[in-house]
């Protein structure tokens, strides 16, 4: 099944002028091309009237609803545990006030050949919190340079958001009973906003809001990190959530943090972060960078250039440990080695600056490899508007640059947040116009 999410706008008489949007959902039959069931998620005009959709209950009264002229969906999820497709939502420039959100479905149609929303959870639903100033009636946008919702094998989501408040008055979380940690009992934003933040979104089967849950319904927070710093990223536009998580596999971990997920953000600091003991928020009380301190497994500060991008994880055949890739703003790709839950500070390998640095917004790898042999990392550099391959064993060994030689080029121009895909021995790359197919050439059989 192929799931679209589109985004319509008319201006019609029954608008009286106004840009009236309208949200959709669409589920495809890959076989046959046949809509299977769609659904729809908001609507609105451009004046901000809300019409349907998303919304959620404040605490301390009213309501904080789905803007469907101002957010754009940056990214999409199947959760194959639950059968849910998994949205989320962000303005698409920093242009506030506005609300990030996920929104879930349910994957299989129902008798009115229609999709059911079994998920509603608001980032920042009060947006009134004592943390930050610069988004004070929301934000929280999860737009993770338009990387995917990570999701583990029990079905927890891992999101990050970005500028917005964040409620520095923290109480006992009221459904401790269904936290995810292993340490202390986690401690929350008192009006559930958590903007520069990832957070771990465990579901359940509510269907409607209760009082525990001021973010929404069928997706409740079951673990959390904050940067110290959160109110400094906010008010500098140093939002934590420019990239998208990575969940690592068991075998890099130890017993003391078995599951673990790496993070990326404007700055290039790479965090390291226990899935079961996420660190929560211990703040930064004088705002000078220094007075709090992050919980975390590990912190690499400018390890890389600004990541608006995707790292990618290889464990090259070893059975402890493996390779993450970077591909940062003005920065080269580099390959970070880990294993026992450290990350080696210092890149094992960086492409070669002769080979050109990469502009916004870096890029995201993808690895291809025969088994645990011969592994390739390829990057797109927007820049150069080019494909370029690299050994992944070395990066600075060039095996491939669409820029070098002739006819290979690319056709038309790379778009921001542009991803290769590689599947049977061929890489795909979309342009602006075109789609880009690469592969091994036949040789020429020689005429006797």
């Amino acid at each position: 099944m192929l799931y679209v999410q589109c985004e319509e706008s008319e201006q019609g008489p029954g608008t009286s002028g106004v840009l009236h949007w309208v949200h959709l959902l669409a589920a495809i039959k890959i076989y046959n091309g046949r809509r299977y069931a769609t659904a729809d998620i908001a609507e609105g005009l451009g004046n901000a009237r809300y019409i349907s959709g998303p919304e959620v209950r404040r605490r301390g009264g009213g309501k904080t609803r789905f803007d469907a002229c101002d957010l754009t969906c940056r990214c999409l999820t199947f959760d194959p545990v639950n059968h849910t497709v998994y949205m989320a939502w962000a303005d698409p420039g920093d242009h506030g006030p506005y609300n990030g959100w996920v929104v879930g479905y349910n994957g299989i149609r129902n008798a009115a050949d229609t999709l059911d929303c079994t998920a509603q959870w608001c980032a920042v639903p009060t947006g009134h919190g004592t943390g930050s100033t610069r988004f004070s009636d929301g934000a929280g946008g999860i737009w993770q340079g338009a990387g995917a919702i990570a999701v583990d094998k029990h079905g927890n989501l891992y999101v990050e958001t970005g500028n917005g408040t964040f409620d520095t008055k923290l109480i006992q979380a009221p459904y401790s009973g269904r936290l995810s940690t292993d340490g202390p009992d986690l401690r929350v934003p008192v009006g559930g906003d958590y903007g520069d933040s990832v957070v771990k979104l465990s579901p359940d089967s509510d269907l409607r809001q209760h009082r525990d849950n001021p973010n929404g319904f069928g997706l409740h927070v079951s673990d959390y990190f904050t940067p110290m710093d959160e109110e400094v990223l906010n008010n500098t536009d140093r939002d934590l959530g420019s990239s998208s998580p990575v969940l690592l596999p068991k075998s890099v971990g130890i017993p003391q943090h078995r599951r673990l997920v790496v993070i990326n953000d404007k700055q290039g600091i790479i965090y390291l972060l226990d899935r079961n003991n996420m660190g929560g928020y211990h703040g930064d009380a004088a705002s000078d960078e220094r007075s709090g301190f992050n919980d975390v497994v590990e912190q690499i500060n400018s390890a890389t250039g600004g990541a608006f991008s995707t790292a990618a994880f290889y464990t090259g055949g070893k059975a402890h440990g493996g390779v993450i890739f970077y591909v940062g703003v003005g920065d080269a790709a580099k390959a970070f080695a880990i294993s026992h839950a450290h990350i080696r500070p210092h890149p094992t390998s960086t492409s070669l600056h002769s080979y050109g640095r990469y502009g916004y917004p870096g890029s995201t790898p993808e690895i291809s490899s025969n088994g645990a042999h011969d592994a390739i990392l390829w990057t797109l550099n927007r820049g150069k508007n080019s494909l370029v391959a690299f050994k992944a064993s070395n990066l600075h060994d060039l095996l491939f640059s669409s820029a070098v030689g002739t006819g290979r080029a690319l056709t038309g121009s790379l778009v921001r947040f542009n991803t290769p895909m590689v599947a049977q021995g061929r890489v795909y790359v979309g342009t602006s116009d075109a789609l880009n197919v690469y592969g091994l050439l036949r040789e020429k059989p020689h005429r006797p």
